[in-house]
Order: structure tokens, then C-alpha cells, then sequence
């Protein structure tokens, strides 16, 4: 005894395909398009792409506590403070999420960040032992 399946395509066989019943040719007929040539860099765009944005929102962040609590004095802020300039500059470790990563895969130069980082910062000293005025910040230039 044959299985339902063996039955069915038995039967498919004997039946007249589409080109038999419609009498179309070949150059009618709906050609198949596939997609992976078409996937190539743009499929790994849409894959990696949150993740390219979580790693530029962490670099935006720890550049916004950098500059906003450079002058803070209460300790949650100098811990802030201090955990972004660790990062920012100090931090040589490999971990996914460190700053050389980051940068890296932002196709930035973590050089130049760190030294407009390091121009503000001293900007920001002489502005504020000549004046003693409010610190001002880089504004949209990294974010």
C-alpha cells in the first residue's frame, strides 16, 4: 500500500501543468526573483543597526556627563563625572561596549574625541578662573 503523499504527487504528475492550460510560452511567464542578491549590505545594516545606535546613544550620554558635571560638586555627580572621563579616557579594556569598540563602530576616531574633549576641558578652566562664568558645552557636535 502507497502513503497519501506518494498518491498526491502521482497525481499532480498526470495533471496538465499551466503552460498546457493557459497556452502561455516561457516569455510570459512571471519570472522568480530572489532576494539574496539584493540582501547583501543592506541586510547587515538592518541587523546590526540597533545595535549601532545603542553604541552611539552610550557615546552621546558619557560625552553629555562629561561636560554637564565638570564643575558639579555633590558626589553623585562627581561619580558621574568620573565614570565618563574613565571611560572617555582611560578605559583600554576589549569589552564590547568599550570606547575604542564604540568608536570603532561608529567609524569614528576616538583620538580626535578625546582631544576636543580635552581642548573643552581646558577651555572651560580658563573660562572659569578668568571670568567665572557658566560652562558651556560642545553643543550637537559628537551627538
Amino acid at each position: 500500500m502507497t502513503s497519501p503523499s506518494v498518491n498526491f504527487m502521482v497525481k499532480s504528475e498526470q495533471q496538465p501543468g499551466h503552460r498546457e492550460v493557459c497556452g502561455y510560452g516561457d516569455e510570459f511567464r512571471p519570472k522568480l526573483v530572489r532576494s539574496r542578491p539584493f540582501r547583501g549590505k543592506r541586510r547587515r545594516d538592518v541587523q546590526t543597526e540597533p545595535l549601532r545606535r545603542l553604541m552611539a546613544a552610550i557615546l552621546c550620554e558619557a560625552v553629555n556627563r562629561f561636560q554637564r558635571n565638570l564643575f558639579q560638586t555633590s558626589l553623585y555627580r562627581r561619580c558621574e563625572f568620573v565614570e565618563a572621563e574613565f571611560w572617555l579616557f582611560k578605559d583600554g579594556s576589549e569589552a564590547l561596549f568599550s570606547f575604542n569598540n564604540v568608536s570603532d563602530c561608529l567609524s569614528v576616531d576616538p583620538r580626535h574625541i578625546r582631544q576636543e574633549l580635552s581642548d573643552w576641558r581646558q577651555d572651560q578652566f580658563q573660562a572659569a578662573s578668568s571670568t567665572k562664568s557658566l560652562p558651556r558645552t560642545l553643543g550637537q557636535r559628537f551627538c
